[in-house]
């Protein structure tokens, strides 16, 4: 049995972004939650019918990945198979030579996806040679790469996770008894440079705080009881952390939460305001306890 099932954020940001420009017709196959094997998971794709399938691609799930790609190809071989995620921003080229693999998109994903699915549908003429981001093969095999603009997205103006297409309470953890679970990220991107991690660009970019409590109310009214921040530090800007905490208080959100965190910019008054918001638990990475090794990780 899992200890935890986290929803698929990246996959429901993308489910809405198309739902709020107008392509509805939108479903997530979270195979992990609903335990799905390779046979369920083929009788769910032809019972879909699917144009478009998207994956999330990580370097260790590729051999579940191609497996999938494969069912695909076989009961919906018209569908274009477009990945995304960390190994396609490594491996762009490696990813898009692979059987079954039509696109796929580097970086971040919500808007270049978009614009893919407009150009399929034909309503973009320019093709995909002008879509930021986009790997793909052309009619003749022909691998084209186009440039990577890494425009960060700015969540408070996006529409929130598209949490409805999917069954609240498959998600969980054992460390809390506040389940069902949810995620929330209120930054993206790291300002460290850990030698172990595959992120290439290091500015952050931050959620208005009232946006972010925003969501957190919308969740709470859905029936989930907890929420985990996957910022890979919640509070690497402190003004904003506890912008976020306040608004939280003034807003009597009264939802637990935990957050991903590191020890070397916590402070007693910092640590004071989360508890009085809600925090239950800071995660908190020790990777190692040998100074030696701290520093050719480069953990700063």
């Amino acid at each position: 049995e899992s200890s935890s099932m986290q929803p698929p954020l990246g996959l429901m940001y993308l489910a809405s972004v198309l739902i709020e420009h107008g392509f509805n017709d939108v479903k997530i196959i979270d195979s992990q939650a609903d335990k799905l094997s390779y046979g369920e998971l083929e009788s769910r794709i032809l019972n879909e019918s699917p144009d478009i399938v998207g994956m999330t691609a990580m370097t260790f799930t590729m051999t579940d990945v191609m497996m999938t790609a494969r069912i695909i190809k076989k009961v919906a071989p018209e569908a274009d198979i477009v990945l995304g995620g960390p190994h396609v921003d490594i491996y762009p080229l490696e990813t898009i030579q692979q059987p079954d693999i039509d696109k796929a998109i580097k970086g971040e994903g919500e808007y270049p996806f978009l614009e893919l699915i407009r150009s399929l549908s034909g309503k973009r003429p320019d093709g995909l040679s002008n879509i930021r981001n986009m790997v793909w093969k052309d009619d003749k095999g022909q691998v084209w790469e186009n440039k990577l603009t890494e425009n960060w997205n700015d969540y408070s103006l996006m529409p929130f996770p598209a949490r409805h297409l999917l069954s609240v309470d498959k998600y969980f953890s054992i460390m809390t008894d506040n389940n069902p679970i949810t995620t929330l990220i209120t930054a993206k991107g790291c300002p460290y440079n850990c030698v172990f991690c595959y992120k290439y660009i290091n500015t952050v970019s931050y959620r208005a705080p009232t946006n972010v409590v925003d969501e957190m109310i919308s969740i709470r009214e859905s029936g989930i009881r907890e929420i985990f921040f996957v910022d890979d530090t919640f509070y690497v800007n402190p003004k904003i952390s506890m912008s976020i905490c306040s608004e939280i208080i003034r807003r009597e959100v009264n939802i637990p939460w935990g957050a991903r965190a590191r020890v070397n910019n916590l402070s007693d008054d910092m640590l004071s305001i989360f508890k009085k918001a809600g925090c239950r638990r800071l995660h908190i990475g020790v990777e190692s306890g040998n100074d030696r090794i701290l520093k050719n990780l480069n953990k700063k």
